[in-house]
């Protein structure tokens, strides 16, 4: 199951810029720290694709940063504001055990879900990769995000609100870089 979701996300562009990126920011650490990373350094390509989410002394996650393909998704821009500002429900219940579990492991995390509506689906991938802040612990997340959409609506905006659609996961995987190096085209 691993080999096949890192086989996944070695197939897109912005995960493997985003990947190559975070893993070159590294310098032999566990994760880079949230000073070591600059959009300037970065491929502009993925710059629309990526947020900068801080994990609050109380376990909120607070948006620091939102891409403009991220925005233009969900209809809305979220900078500034915690995802339980803005989600409930299962969904929120979804991101905050994913942001959980990346805290506790301290290691990439690769997710893939779809959101079933009746008029149509998306499906979306994420990549979570660890940041400190001044320390060892996880503070801050850079996420790359991608949307693809069922039928003929590719590129489109979601019709209905993110939490409003049931949501499928597909996939949750976990992996640290040094035993378990993906191939990137």
């Amino acid at each position: 199951m691993r080999d096949c979701a890192l086989h996944l996300f070695s197939r897109d562009p912005v995960l493997v810029a985003a990947y190559r990126y975070w893993d070159g920011k590294r310098a032999g650490r566990p994760m880079p720290d949230r000073r070591d990373v600059d959009p300037l350094d970065m491929p502009k390509f993925i710059l629309p694709h990526l947020a900068l989410i801080e994990i609050t002394d109380d376990d909120r996650l607070k948006l620091r940063l939102v891409g403009t393909e991220i925005v233009r998704h969900h209809k809305r821009d979220n900078t500034g504001r915690c995802a339980d500002e803005y989600l409930e429900g299962k969904y929120l219940a979804y991101v905050n055990a994913l942001y959980a579990e990346l805290r506790t492991k301290a290691a990439p995390m690769f997710a893939a879900s779809r959101f079933r509506h009746p008029d149509n689906h998306v499906d979306t991938s994420r990549l979570l990769l660890p940041l400190t802040r001044g320390g060892t612990a996880v503070r801050i997340v850079l996420l790359a995000q991608i949307f693809q959409y069922g039928r003929d609506r590719r590129g489109a905006s979601i019709a209905h609100p993110l939490d409003a659609g049931s949501l499928e996961i597909i996939d949750q995987i976990t992996f640290h870089p040094e035993d378990d190096r993906p191939t990137l085209q």
